[in-house]
């Protein structure tokens, strides 16, 4: 049957039957409108070999076909729905030490990926939030199957959800790539070719052909194939040797010191660098095959990221410092945001779209392990710009604060200068001294803060939730010398805090009292960083406020950005919702953090107003904070799930330790009462023993004789009691 020329659904289905040829069971199965199996509960028990190409011949349009795994191969199911993006880096950690070896790799319709390697011989599981592993034991229980092309199911992605869109092989599985399952159904169909004929693969003949005609350098690949062939059809090594012992006496040797046979040493030592080692082994070597490491998958998101960095030129800008420093795009974008933020006054607000005017101040977690260059993105922002300040207000530095406790973030901005007094009489009352108005307060390692945060009595959390919304800071003192309070909107600040991926309970276990939802959370990893570092960029960008925003450092009043409608909208159904029980306050918080990303990215652009252009770039900076933030709590969770297992075998270790004990206790007391009804009695029977022994001891008795003979203290000896045979035993 040949079906390649029906074009695309033709290869898929082309790739399905080789996959039913290198055995895997395939099955069709009708869908439902939202693209789920029906009627096929009997999927588990299908059949390799005529079953599933009979299944695969009556595929029609609106059928799904599926690939049962655990006989064959596995398949590392990625979802970037449910956290598979972020999950990816954990997973390649995993098996860093021994990758899996990639033989497939398809595109499903809500833009994941599946991952196709040799079967494991263990039951279907989740390898980590949004990355399943659908597989099957030895016994075939635990098995799960996926679905392959040309299925068409509807996407789940929130950008094309209910759009039919096919599942699309990225690397189709290759007949020649699994010579573990030599099935002669791979083999016929490995032969046709598109008009049906038998040229898809070379027989051995042709194969030695080339290698008579290849030239200097070619001979060794053309070998290759020709001993890839011979392990193809099921020849063993020594087979394959015999072959080529008579073949390479009429292959031309082009290195007449070191001829292909003999060779110097072991006679067949070049036959045996040619055998295809790689693949006909279940794990593949770092030599052999980079494994999943070179198949990172191209997320949708990367799309999209190279859409966002290209669509303004300061965004260009960023980007290009960022990759001439090896800093990450995202931290480095995060730095900027809060410097440009911080060159602007606090007159300069957000509409009241919740209760008061808002505040342009941003807390920014930079997440990535440590050496990741969280710190080199600091210096990248710093050398990619020339900031210009507020004459009298905001100098072109804006000064980074170190964070200390609650009361030193507020005296950051402001201390009391104590009262002046002359013969008890005071001349100049105590006053409040600004000594800032704009700070960028850093938090080089999350530890930090959490230390401070865990001490007892710690205002650092309630303060940075207030310095968020730029509500008042300080506290009620009765010595009036310590009263420092700046008042609402009298300060603009952004925090940046460097987060490591298992460090961050800091930030996220603190949902309830709302901590968790303020942040904007920005990779320090950039996992698409170039092998070569690009040249720095010519051009320093010279920035300066708007002159309007200049305009208000000295002005009585506040000035309140003109926002774009839409920005206003969602917020404010957010909020509905949120009173309405419809959700919780997370999405309220997230969208007015958006609002302030968007607020930054105007600034960037010289605008005073936040257009709908900024609104949607500042709704892609928020998907990657959403991923970003996921990768934390998947961190977190691995993290949790690491010390449940390292308790349970601290305790496992306890418990055989106490009844190791305990049972040596026990034996002790055993061979006690042993040695005291044989003392002094002469040889007495098994059974002898056994009637005086407590019946619960009775199952280790056998033990406690053998180490009671062991150590000398009692002998073993044949006798013959009433004419039976049998064994007695002596105290010695």
């Amino acid at each position: 049957m040949s079906i390649a020329d029906k074009g695309e659904v033709g290869k898929s289905l082309y790739a399905a039957q080789v996959m039913a040829g290198l055995g895997v069971p395939v099955f069709r199965c009708k869908l439902n409108s939202q693209g789920n199996p029906v009627g096929a509960t009997g999927w588990h028990q299908s059949r390799a070999g005529d079953d599933s190409f009979k299944a695969i011949g009556s595929w029609r349009e609106g059928d799904g076909l599926a690939a049962v795994m655990g006989q064959v191969f596995d398949v590392i199911d990625v979802d970037p729905r449910n956290g598979g993006t972020e999950s990816w880096p954990l997973l390649l950690d995993a098996v860093a030490d021994n990758p899996p070896e990639i033989f497939a790799i398809a595109a499903t319709p809500s833009r994941g990926y599946h991952f196709y390697i040799r079967n494991q011989g263990v039951r279907k599981g989740k390898l980590f939030p949004g990355i399943d592993f659908q597989a099957g034991d030895a016994q075939g229980k635990g098995r799960g199957f996926v679905f392959i092309g040309p299925t068409l199911r509807p996407s789940k992605y929130e950008e094309d959800a209910g759009k039919l869109r096919p599942y699309t092989w990225l690397m189709p599985p290759d007949p020649q790539s699994t010579p573990w399952v030599l099935s002669q159904r791979a083999w016929d169909f490995a032969r046709e070719d598109q008009d049906g004929s038998n040229g898809g693969r070379r027989s051995p003949e042709e194969h030695m052909r080339a290698v008579l005609a290849a030239g200097k350098g070619e001979q060794r690949d053309a070998l290759c194939g020709l001993v890839q062939e011979y392990e193809w059809r099921g020849l063993s090594r020594e087979e394959i040797r015999a072959l080529m012992r008579d073949f390479l006496p009429s292959v031309r040797n082009f290195e007449k010191a070191d001829p292909w046979l003999p060779s110097h040493g072991n006679p067949d030592r070049h036959i045996n660098t040619l055998f295809h080692r790689g693949r006909v082994k279940a794990d593949a070597t770092a030599e052999e095959m980079a494994g999943i490491k070179d198949a990172q998958p191209k997320f949708a998101d990367d799309e999209r990221e190279e859409a966002f960095w290209k669509s303004r030129p300061v965004l260009e800008h960023i980007y290009a410092w960022a990759r001439a420093r090896r800093a990450s795009p995202w931290a480095t974008f995060g730095e900027v945001l809060a410097e440009v933020a911080c060159h602007t006054p606090p007159s300069l607000q957000l509409p009241p779209a919740v209760g008061g005017e808002g505040s342009l101040n941003l807390l920014i977690a930079s997440v990535g392990r440590s050496g990741a260059g969280k710190g080199a993105a600091a210096k990248a922002a710093r050398a990619a710009f020339k900031w210009t300040g507020i004459l009298g207000s905001i100098g072109n530095h804006v000064d980074r604060v170190p964070i200390g406790s609650g009361e030193g973030l507020v005296k950051t901005f402001g201390f009391i200068k104590p009262a002046v007094k002359e013969k008890g009489i005071i001349t100049e009352p105590s006053c409040l001294v600004r000594t800032r108005i704009s700070a960028i307060i850093t938090i080089a390692e999350i530890d930090t803060f959490t230390a401070i945060r865990d001490r007892s009595g710690s205002t650092i959390s309630p303060e940075l939730r207030k310095l968020y919304s730029g509500e008042m800071l300080g506290f009620q003192w009765s010595d009036p010398t310590k009263q420092v309070i700046i008042p609402e909107h009298g300060y603009r600040s952004c925090v940046i805090a460097g987060v490591q991926p298992r460090r961050g309970e800091a930030i996220l276990n603190d949902i309830d009292g709302g901590f968790a939802q303020r942040w904007l959370f920005v990779p320090a990893e950039d996992r698409n960083m170039p092998d070569e570092r690009p040249p720095e960029p010519e051009c320093i960008w010279e920035w300066e406020p708007p002159d309007l925003v200049a305009s208000l450092a000295h002005s009585d009043g506040p000035y309140i950005m003109k926002v774009f409608q839409g920005a206003i909208n969602a917020i404010d159904r957010a909020h509905v919702a949120t009173h309405r029980g419809e959700s919780d306050d997370i999405e309220t918080h997230r969208l007015y953090t958006q609002l302030k990303v968007a607020a930054g990215i105007a600034l960037l652009d010289d605008s005073d107003s936040i257009r709908e252009s900024d609104w949607e770039l500042a709704g892609f900076v928020m998907a990657i904070s959403d991923r970003t933030r996921k990768s934390v709590s998947s961190n977190l969770a691995q993290k949790q799930h690491d010390a449940n297992i390292a308790a349970g075998k601290a305790e496992g270790v306890r418990r055989e330790i106490a009844e190791t004990t305990a049972n040596r206790q026990s034996n002790t007391r055993i061979a006690r009462n042993v040695l005291r009804h044989l003392d002094g009695k002469g040889i007495r029977s098994a059974t002898y023993i056994l009637d005086r022994i407590a019946y619960r001891d009775r199952k280790v008795l056998p033990d406690v004789l053998r180490d009671l003979i062991g150590i000398g203290k009692i002998e073993k000896s044949r006798i013959v009691y009433q004419n039976q045979k049998g064994i007695g035993y002596r105290r010695i």
